[in-house]
């Protein structure tokens, strides 16, 4: 897909968006839990990184991660404010078409993205294609209380989201519903995309 073709319906109205999360206690708080289900590793893959407070969580259990967006503007942020020496990059790339060869990573995190996809199964495939056999893939849905709907197109169930990792080739090891009701989901890579 084009970037550019996308980006200003998947980014509407962003002014004064970077860092607000980042600043948030719960926020990270529950990015702290959701990445304590990720074992340490080599090589990961933070898709939908926003401002790249994320990927440099990532970092403190991970060799190398690369943080992905598609708006330039929230990369050019993460550059500025995230960059952790030799063990960060940030690029801009569509969730639904990754900038990477196969078989790269040993974990990739989809947080809170799978409800910005404009198609969610393309978007897990492309996380398969870049994922090594065994590899771990960390998701979370929002919980139906969650109030930053227009940044969302879809939110996916818990039964929803394990049914499209399952067609994704990712097997659900372990889930859990936080008292916000948000669903996070570690999966492995088990085989290809399934059709």
């Amino acid at each position: 897909m084009d970037n550019k073709k996308w980006e200003h319906y998947l980014n509407p109205g962003r002014e004064g968006l970077f860092g607000i999360y980042e600043k948030d206690e719960g926020a990270r708080s529950q990015f702290s839990d959701l990445i304590s289900l990720l074992p340490k590793g080599i090589k990961c893959l933070d898709i939908g990184c926003a401002s790249g407070w994320t990927t440099e969580e990532i970092s403190k259990k991970y060799d190398f991660v690369w943080g992905t967006s598609i708006s330039e503007e929230e990369i050019d942020f993460a550059v500025e404010h995230h960059i952790t020496y030799m063990k960060t990059q940030f690029i801009v790339s569509d969730m639904h078409e990754l900038h990477f060869l196969a078989d790269v990573f040993d974990a990739v995190v989809m947080s809170n993205c799978i409800g910005q996809a404009l198609s969610p199964f393309i978007a897990l495939a492309e996380a398969n294609r870049v994922s090594k056999e065994g590899a771990y893939l960390l998701t979370n849905t929002a919980g139906p209380d969650w109030d930053n709907w227009k940044w969302h197109y879809i939110n996916p169930t818990p039964q929803q989201l394990k049914h499209l990792l399952e067609r994704s080739g990712f097997n659900v090891i372990e889930e859990r519903t936080l008292n916000n009701g948000h669903f996070h989901c570690l999966s492995k890579k088990i085989g290809e995309v399934k059709l």
